[in-house]
């Protein structure tokens, strides 16, 4: 039913009604029925996400919804697989994955969406099986402003608006370096979702991806650092060994791309 709310000509039709703030309220009551939380079942899984307000709800919701490949990748994850889940947000992947049985490291910068990923863990009792690092991926160390908009954080270098929300100074680190300071296992499952970050976050992890044999990336080509595309970011794929296997799209106020990709 909430894959409706999605829909780019109704989303289109309630703006245009100024109706936006009724119709969410309305779908929340549906949905959470006053516990606070909601059950989503994806690959024969179930899971728990806690939904205090609207906000919590739809940004749980409409990952679960509207994320083509979602299902897809949670069918090729087992008890063996390590999980990097980069712009993790909320924790979606990250507790799918460990219902899976992975072990899943989890890097999320946003300081905002780490109260509601620590209760997503707790209330399906993963912990120790994830574990949040609350830095960006790179392909350098440093600091770099993230600009807090709608429940998503952008990196200064890719913000199309700096006046999207307020910013906040952020860490950055190559991931080779941060999963050896931390004596963190290769990941051998990687999900990538940081808004027009993506060259940097692959090219951080140098030699790690050669262990990686499952790549979940998404790719905003409205965001993208200067003088790349998507080819570039998929070429950094294939170029790793992995074949893409499967590719997804959706369409709200811009485009994004999905796209799945295998070690053969």
């Amino acid at each position: 039913m909430t894959e409706l709310l999605y829909s780019p000509l109704l989303r289109r039709t309630v703006r245009a009604l100024h109706l936006s703030s009724v119709i969410r309220r309305a779908a929340y009551v549906a949905a959470t029925r006053g516990q606070g939380f909601i059950r989503v079942t994806k690959a024969g899984v179930v899971a728990k996400f806690v939904t205090p307000t609207p906000e919590n709800w739809r940004a749980v919701d409409s990952l679960c919804s509207k994320e083509p490949l979602l299902e897809p990748l949670l069918e090729l994850i087992g008890d063996n697989d390590v999980v990097y889940d980069v712009g993790a947000h909320h924790g979606v992947y990250s507790v799918f994955a460990a219902h899976r049985g992975a072990r899943v490291f989890a890097f999320e910068p946003n300081p905002a969406c780490h109260a509601p990923f620590r209760a997503n863990v707790d209330i399906n009792r993963l912990d120790p099986a994830i574990t949040l690092a609350s830095v960006a991926l790179s392909d350098t160390s440093g600091t770099m402003m993230l600009h807090q908009g709608e429940g998503v954080g952008v990196l200064d270098a890719v913000a199309a608006d700096t006046g999207r929300g307020s910013a906040v100074p952020v860490s950055l680190v190559r991931g080779d370096v941060y999963a050896k300071q931390q004596g963190w296992p290769a990941p051998t499952v990687l999900k990538i979702d940081v808004e027009g970050y993506e060259s940097a976050v692959l090219d951080g992890f140098g030699d790690l991806l050669s262990h990686v044999r499952v790549v979940l990336c998404e790719i905003h080509p409205h965001l993208l650092l200067p003088n790349e595309t998507p080819d570039t970011i998929l070429r950094r794929i294939t170029d790793a060994g992995l074949a893409i296997s499967a590719s997804g799209s959706y369409q709200d106020i811009h485009f994004t791309q999905y796209v799945l990709a295998v070690r053969q």
